[in-house]
């Protein structure tokens, strides 16, 4: 057999093993998103108990060391990769320094698995069009969605059977909330309906029942943060289109889109008591404003953790407190490990550089992002570059970029950019 055929055939051979490692991660990541309450259901591997999260962020990462080991990695998106697995080493040694157990030190690791899986992606890449990305998600987020107010409305013995391992869950449903793991999929969907029909081979009815679905469990979580920052993402994006005759098509989504949200909102409210009593407390400060609202939430309720922040940064300038040490403490003396704010979750231990971690990682993203002008209309490049910085603002009051797999996510959209030529070459053919 001639060298030339051999290095074809291994050349195929090559291809068809990207292509298996692509498709596992992608089922994976729609396992991600279709399980509601995935952060609750939890395993006993041996002397550790690991969530179902956690498992599918361990088989991601097996795969993609597999990818790496056989196909290589893209070495212009390596940094932040390289940085946080090099601070993950050298923190070690200042966790020890600080009298911390090594459980401790694991436990904390593992609340950032989300960003490992995250900066590995941007190593390798995946192998799949934004269209079908998009598409997947959307059903998957059909499903999440229906699956969290099934559990919710028609079976909450169960949700509170499940939700009760968790004290932190726990505490998010007080009141009647409905907790969605999965929320900020209504995001994607959302994008999915702004941007333009052309690019996407999919029926209308069910992009306006995904929409429908996702926004009315959005709205029984009642979370202030991803509520805001839908409505700023959709006035907003029509900001991107900046000639006057290409303004009809998108006043008229963002137009559909309020219309729609009302219905929904009243429906819910006057149906729903509960629902409306939370949204008279978290948005309307029991009728006394923003001022009930800042003086609850924020005065007595955030600032006190936000100086807890600030002294353990200045205490531990620049070189952060090290893993395993808690973020902030409750007055109970209830250690806290986790932050909603994304920056702070790598400022803190880290000190300055994590901050250049994450400011390294952001700057991938949206290099990334602008690297996909090469093949799609540049104001689609900039909706998805909007959709960037809106969630960037919302990861000051919820942390999306450390410990939630929305940074998996939005990850993975942007690299589907770089499958842009494939994708029109399809279309052309």
């Amino acid at each position: 057999m001639s060298s030339a055929k051999i290095k074809e055939q291994f050349n195929i051979k090559r291809k068809t093993q990207k292509n298996v490692i692509d498709n596992i991660i992608m089922g994976l990541i729609a396992l991600l998103a279709a399980l509601p309450f995935s952060q609750v259901y939890y395993m006993r591997l041996g002397f550790a108990t690991i969530s179902s999260f956690e498992l599918i962020y361990i088989s991601m990462i097996t795969c993609i060391i597999i990818k790496i080991l056989t196909r290589g990695a893209v070495k212009n998106t390596c940094l932040p990769f390289i940085l946080f697995i090099s601070a993950l080493v050298i923190y070690l040694c200042i966790s020890v320094h600080y009298d911390v157990t090594i459980v401790d030190y694991v436990r904390h690791v593992r609340f950032y698995l989300p960003f490992i899986v995250a900066t590995m992606l941007l190593l390798v890449g995946i192998n799949i069009t934004t269209e079908r990305y998009l598409i997947v998600l959307t059903y998957m987020a059909i499903l999440s969605s229906a699956s969290a107010l099934f559990l919710h409305y028609l079976t909450p013995s169960i949700r509170d059977e499940m939700l009760s391992l968790s004290e932190h869950l726990g505490l998010m449903t007080t009141h009647g909330r409905l907790y969605w793991e999965n929320a900020y999929l209504a995001f994607f969907v959302l994008l999915l309906f702004l941007l333009p029909r052309k690019l996407f081979d999919v029926n209308k009815s069910i992009i306006v029942i995904s929409i429908i679905l996702t926004f009315a469990t959005l709205f029984n979580t009642l979370n202030r943060t991803l509520l805001v920052g839908y409505i700023l993402f959709c006035i907003c994006h029509i900001l991107v289109y900046r000639r006057i005759r290409l303004l009809f098509n998108p006043f008229i989504k963002v137009a559909m889109l309020i219309i729609l949200g009302s219905i929904i909102i009243l429906i819910l409210v006057h149906t729903n008591p509960r629902i409306a009593h939370l949204f008279e407390v978290r948005f309307l400060g029991q009728g006394y404003g923003l001022e009930r609202i800042f003086e609850t939430d924020l005065k007595i309720g955030r600032f006190p953790i936000y100086q807890q922040y600030l002294s353990s940064v200045r205490t531990h300038f620049p070189i952060g407190q090290g893993l395993g040490r808690p973020f902030h403490i409750k007055i109970d003396g209830t250690k806290v490990f986790i932050t909603d704010v994304s920056f702070i979750a790598f400022l803190v231990p880290f000190g300055i550089f994590g901050l250049i971690i994450f400011c390294s990682f952001v700057f991938a993203l949206y290099k990334t992002a602008s690297d996909g002008e090469a093949f799609f209309d540049r104001k689609n490049i900039r909706i998805i570059k909007l959709f960037l910085i809106i969630s960037l603002l919302m990861s000051l009051n919820y942390d999306l970029y450390s410990r939630n797999s929305f940074v998996i996510f939005v990850t993975i959209l942007v690299l589907t950019l770089r499958n842009g030529r494939q994708h029109v070459d399809k279309r052309r053919s």
